[in-house]
């Protein structure tokens, strides 16, 4: 029977101080210890007599078994098992050896395995402070955060700080991480994680952090409920958040739409998320605000009135629909009515806010 590979890559690291560094020919960036076996596991199902099946694991060809099943009238057993193997480092050919990785923005992704560093590039729409000095006061925290690297090691604390935004998709969630990207990427290393295995089934991420010891890293996680996928946080990722894996020199920022998703394990505690700020959709002075200062017009307030309920993200769509197609504002509005009934009707009630989730 054929062997089943499944894409479940584990690292197993030895004792080692040595970090090699290597710049890919994709433009992404890898550490790993130069003593570090890498193995993956492939999967098969194979009939053994009980002789063979003992002789099998006793050599190790087998490293778990999984299901074992016995063959009526035969004696024998349809077994599925796994057996390490070893990755061979031709993943890194073409690798350039270099002695660090540069201040910048990376997406972490696994390579079969491996946590590489692949550069990223922003985009974002331009940034208006519509809650009320938001954006100011956030900045003015990290810069505090930024020059007090001392006052925290003399208290005896690690050099960390946690935000989570949440609210309403389409309220600037993002724009405002953005933000914060733009300002700190010239100066520090920012991370964005999608995919929490990335922390919990590697042990070649923890290469990063002694690399970078003593050095301000900023992760990025968008959409916490999506990462941790509704269930409670793992060991693992509490600890990377404020247990014995984590970094001593990290600003953590995640977004959530959905913060009735997320474990009270996981924000019930300073140490994790030392603030957390709602982006609720804009009341009637902002929304105003917003449409006045896109439009460069008047708007009254009756329009004004029509728009209750709905996101930046709407509200951004309506400037578009009226400088770039030149629709009128009462046609616009009943379009989106028109289709809050629609996706109401026809999507699933966990997908509720899909129509402002692509203006993000």
């Amino acid at each position: 029977m054929p062997i089943m590979r499944r894409n479940q890559g584990r690292t197993r690291a030895k004792a080692s101080k040595e970090l090699t560094i290597l710049h890919l020919p994709d433009g992404s960036w890898i550490c790993y210890r130069d003593d570090d076996e890498f193995f993956d596991e492939e999967y098969s199902m194979q009939v053994f007599s009980p002789n063979d099946l003992i002789e099998k694991y006793n050599a190790r060809e087998i490293s778990m078994i999984h299901h074992i099943m016995p063959i009526w009238n035969s004696g024998d057993f349809l077994v599925e098992f796994s057996r390490k193997i070893i990755v061979h480092d031709d993943l890194f050919d073409g690798g350039v050896t270099v002695s660090d990785i540069p201040v910048g923005i990376y997406k972490a992704r696994d390579l079969q395995g491996f946590i590489t560093l692949s550069p990223m590039e922003l985009r974002s729409d331009s940034y208006i402070d519509l809650n009320e000095g938001i954006k100011d006061n956030l900045m003015s925290d990290i810069d505090d955060f930024f020059h007090s690297r001392e006052k925290y090691v003399e208290m005896g604390l690690l050099y960390k700080r946690g935000f989570l935004f949440y609210g309403k998709a389409g309220n600037g969630k993002t724009m405002l991480v953005n933000e914060v990207v733009k300002k700190y990427k010239d100066v520090a290393r920012i991370i964005f994680i999608s995919d929490c295995g990335i922390i919990e089934n590697s042990n070649n991420f923890e290469n990063y952090r002694k690399l970078f010891q003593n050095q301000l890293v900023l992760f990025i996680v968008e959409e916490l409920s999506q990462l941790l996928m509704g269930a409670e946080a793992s060991e693992e990722f509490l600890s990377f958040l404020d247990g014995q894996t984590s970094w001593k020199d990290m600003l953590f920022i995640a977004t959530t739409n959905y913060p009735e998703r997320i474990a009270p394990n996981l924000i019930d505690r300073p140490s994790r998320f030392d603030r957390i700020i709602n982006f609720p959709n804009p009341d009637e002075k902002t929304r105003k605000r917003y449409l006045e200062t896109i439009l460069k017009d008047e708007v009254s307030d009756e329009f004004i009135n029509k728009t209750d309920g709905f996101s930046i993200a709407h509200l951004k769509e309506i400037c578009i629909q009226i400088i770039i197609h030149n629709k009128t504002f009462e046609t616009i509005i009943k379009e989106m009515n028109e289709r809050k009934t629609a996706i109401k009707q026809n999507f699933a009630e966990n997908q509720g806010e899909t129509e402002t989730e692509s203006y993000m």
